[in-house]
C-alpha cells in the first residue's frame, strides 16, 4: 500500500513522547518528514528523531518554551530551515492540570492558557504563512473532551478545561476563515494512556464505568486519527471536532 504523505513536512510539537510521539512516528510511517517539538526531554526527543529516521524519513529536533511568544516563529523558521517548507501542523503541546477553581492561581492561569490557547494560535499563524507558499496545508489541533464537557471523568481544571474550549472554537474560526486553502481539524481525547507508566488501578477502576467500549485508549488510537485527519482521506473536512474517547461524550 502506498504511503499518505511522501515527501511532506510536519510539525508536532510536545513530540517528545505520549501522544505526540505516536502521531509523529505514525507521519513518519506515512512517509512525512517530521519537525520534533520539545521542551525539557531533550533525551527522549533524540529517541523520537532516531525513531522517525528508521521510517526512512528525515527529522529535525526544535527545542522551545512554548509559553516564550517568540517560539511559534522560531519553529516554523527551524522547520523552514530543515525542510523548505511546511506541510502539516500538529499542536499537541499541553500543560495539564485538575486543580480546583478555588485555588487556580492568576500565574496558573497564565501558563496553562500560554501554552495550550496562546502558542498554538501563533504556530497556526507562522505555519499558515510557510503553507500558502506550498499551495495550501493542514493543521491538526489537540484538545480534549475536558474542553467539550465538564463529564467528572475528565477531572480538569477551570483553566485547563477553558483553554481546550478556545482550542476548539480557534479550530472552527481559522477554518472558515483559511478554507480552502488550509484546512484545519481537531481532535478531543477522551482518557489515554499516555505516560511511561501504567495508570493505577484504582484510577482505571473509577473511570471505566463512564467509557462505553470499556477500555483506556491507547496513543495508538488518537495517532491512527491524526493520520487520517492530516491525509487526503479527509479532504473534504475542516472544521471539526473528532472525539477519541471510546464513546464518553457520545450525543
Amino acid at each position: 500500500m502506498s504511503r499518505l504523505l511522501v515527501d511532506q513536512t510536519a510539525i508536532v510539537t510536545g513530540a517528545a513522547r505520549g501522544i505526540g510521539r505516536a502521531v509523529a512516528l505514525a507521519l513518519a510511517r506515512q512517509g512525512a518528514h517530521v519537525v520534533v517539538h520539545y521542551h525539557r526531554s531533550a533525551q527522549r526527543a533524540e529517541g523520537v528523531r532516531r525513531e522517525v529516521e528508521a521510517e526512512g524519513v528525515d527529522a529535525a529536533l526544535v527545542q522551545a518554551d512554548l509559553r516564550d511568544e517568540a517560539a511559534a516563529a522560531q519553529i516554523v523558521a527551524d522547520a523552514l530551515d530543515a525542510f523548505g517548507g511546511v506541510d502539516i501542523l500538529v499542536n499537541n503541546a499541553g500543560v495539564f492540570s485538575g486543580k480546583a477553581a478555588a485555588n487556580i492561581t492568576a500565574e496558573d492561569w497564565r501558563r496553562v492558557h500560554a501554552v495550550n490557547l496562546l502558542s498554538p494560535f501563533l504556530l497556526c499563524q507562522a505555519a499558515s504563512d510557510a503553507m500558502r507558499k506550498r499551495g495550501g496545508g493542514v493543521i491538526l489541533n489537540v484538545a480534549s473532551g475536558g474542553g467539550i464537557s465538564p463529564n467528572p471523568a475528565y477531572a480538569t481544571g477551570a483553566h485547563y478545561a477553558t483553554a481546550k474550549a478556545g482550542l476548539i472554537m480557534l479550530t472552527k474560526r481559522l477554518a472558515l476563515e483559511w478554507a480552502p486553502q488550509i484546512r484545519v481539524n481537531c481532535l478531543a481525547p477522551g482518557m489515554i494512556d499516555s505516560k511511561p507508566t501504567p495508570l493505577p488501578e484504582a484510577w482505571r477502576k473509577k473511570i471505566l464505568p463512564h467509557v462505553p467500549l470499556d477500555r483506556i485508549g491507547t496513543v495508538q488510537d488518537v495517532a491512527g486519527v491524526a493520520v487520517f485527519l492530516c491525509s487526503d482521506h479527509s479532504a473534504y473536512m475542516t472544521g471539526q471536532i473528532i472525539n477519541v474517547d471510546g464513546g464518553i461524550l457520545m450525543p
